[in-house]
Parts: structure tokens; sequence; C-alpha cells
């Protein structure tokens, strides 16, 4: 089993990711500050908490325990339980209604259309790098793959329109 570089961390790991955590709360505040006040648009605040994530995942496994590790680990059921119903209503609540049932053939044929074309075109891609021999994975496995592929970050997808110029129409359609 791998050493800790900081073994002192290893008795209180819990305390170690709560600042951890804390921090990167800070960090993202002010850079979502500082990009607003400078009208910086090359990167977008979610961007800079998705390196932030990537930095910091990548420390806490060079850093932590494997049972401090396992502490952090994901949990899709807190996810879709708790974090996740929140995100879905508040979008549903703040949408503008009009706007969405004026455009409901296009909402209805992009939410279908392009999450099909989506996921074969995953999938097809995925089949194709196999046969060259690109990965191992089994056919079953290239299609469950474009099916997760294929459902998109909604919530990023709309923190970035609300900050964009877009028409009401083409907000409504995405939402």
């Amino acid at each position: 089993m791998a050493q800790s570089l900081w073994p002192e961390f290893q008795k209180d790991g819990f305390m170690l990711a709560v600042s951890a955590l804390m921090g990167m709360m800070l960090f993202l505040i002010f850079s979502a500050y500082y990009l607003a006040k400078n009208k910086i648009r090359a990167i977008h605040e979610t961007g800079v908490g998705l390196l932030l994530g990537i930095l910091l995942s990548y420390f806490a496994s060079k850093i932590l325990s494997a049972d401090n590790m396992k502490m952090l680990a994901f949990d899709s059921r807190f996810f879709f339980v708790y974090l996740l119903p929140p995100v879905i209503f508040n979008s549903g609540y703040a949408m503008q209604k009009r706007y969405f049932f004026a455009n409901i053939s296009a909402v209805a044929t992009y939410a279908f259309l392009g999450t099909l074309i989506s996921f074969s075109s995953t999938a097809v891609f995925m089949l194709g790098a196999r046969q060259m021999g690109m990965h191992s994975w089994s056919p079953l496995e290239c299609f469950l793959f474009g099916a997760v592929i294929c459902a998109t970050d909604t919530v990023g997808v709309v923190a970035i329109m609300e900050k964009a110029p877009v028409s009401r129409d083409l907000f409504s359609i995405v939402m």
C-alpha cells in the first residue's frame, strides 16, 4: 500500500476534505467575481470549476491514503436523490413558460431526435474505434457509453447561456 505524503492528515482526512471543499468554493466565488469584473470571456466560471476539480482530485490522489480516498468517492445515489432535484425544480420554476410552450415542437424535436442522433453517432464512433483497436470494449459497453454521453449537461449549458446574449426562443428550447 502506498504511503501518504502527509501522514498526519491520514488521521483526520475529513477535516482536510472539508478544508479543500471550502477553499475550492471560495476560490470559485472570487474567480467568478474576477471574470465578471474584468469581462474575461476566454473561460467561463464552470470551466474554472472543472479545472480546479481536476487539480484537486490529482493532488488528493497523491496526498491522501487509500482509506481517506474512499471517503471522497462519488455517491451517485446522494447526487440523484438530494442534489439534482432542487436544480431541476429551480430550472423549471424559473423557466419562462410562454416561450417554452410557443416553441414546444422545436423542444420536442431537439429532445427526442437530438438525443437519438447524439446516442447513435457516439455509439457508432465507439464501435469504429473498437474495430481499429483503440479500446477493447464490448459492443454493449459502446452503446452504454453512447447512452451516457448523449445526456448533455443542461445545467452547464444554461449557466453559459444566461451570461451570453442569446434569444429567448433559443434559451427556451435548450431549457
